[in-house]
This record gives C-alpha cells, structure tokens and sequence, in this order.
C-alpha cells in the first residue's frame, strides 16, 4: 500500500480601506493543492477522473452599513489540471 503524496497551502488577506470610517473592507484568499505522484498510482482506467492540482481564488468587498448589519460581494473562481493535460 502507498499514499499519494498531496502539498497544499492557503494564504489569506484582509484590509480596511479609508473610506466611509473603517466601514468598507476588502478580503481575498489563494489556495493550491497538488500532487507529485498521482499519476503513477492510478491505474490508467482511472486516470481520466483525476485531477493532480487544483488553485482556488475568491475576494469580497464589504460594506457594514449599520453597526449590526453587513453586506458582501463574493468573487471565487477554481481550476482543476486534470492528469491527462
């Protein structure tokens, strides 16, 4: 038996812009997932239904209108590089 060796890292950002007293903030997040040995441990039936990295984006805008209230603009965008490419 073996493991298929996966590195990952996520690394996120948050700021507060100067606008309308600290009220409106940006964030923002990057993720990566990878694998140096997938392929070689499928079987090549299978290899067409995996992926051997995958990168994940996403931002938001906030807006705190009232002090119990909070608004949001979600951006995400996620790709896959499948074994075959």
């Amino acid at each position: 038996m073996r493991t298929i060796d996966w590195q990952a890292f996520v690394v996120g950002l948050q700021y507060y812009l100067s606008v309308a007293q600290g009220k409106v903030w940006i964030s923002g997040n990057f993720s990566q997932l990878k694998s140096s040995n997938i392929v070689k441990l499928t079987p090549i039936a299978g290899q067409p239904a995996v992926y051997k990295q995958a990168q994940y984006v996403d931002g938001s805008v906030f807006i705190a209108s009232a002090r119990p209230s909070r608004s949001a603009t979600p951006s995400r965008w996620c790709s896959r590089l499948s074994v075959t490419t």
